[in-house]
């Protein structure tokens, strides 16, 4: 099994160990802890059904939009 960590709005996420400030637990425990348990939850399956672009290709353009 392999671990693959991954998120999307990496710099906030980085720095927002500082919202902890007085944790009861450092900060090498609470990430210690939400990697066990992210390993303990099931996997999810994603789909890509209906993402072949044809929702965005009947909306028309953006300047249409702003009117």
């Amino acid at each position: 099994d392999q671990l693959y960590v991954n998120e999307i709005n990496t710099i906030p996420g980085s720095l927002s160990w500082y919202l902890w400030v007085d944790p009861s637990i450092g900060f090498d425990q609470l990430l210690a802890d939400m990697l066990t348990e992210a390993v303990q939850r099931p996997a999810s399956h994603y789909t890509t059904a209906g993402a072949d672009g044809t929702a965005l290709r009947a909306a028309g353009s953006i300047a249409s939009k702003l009117g």
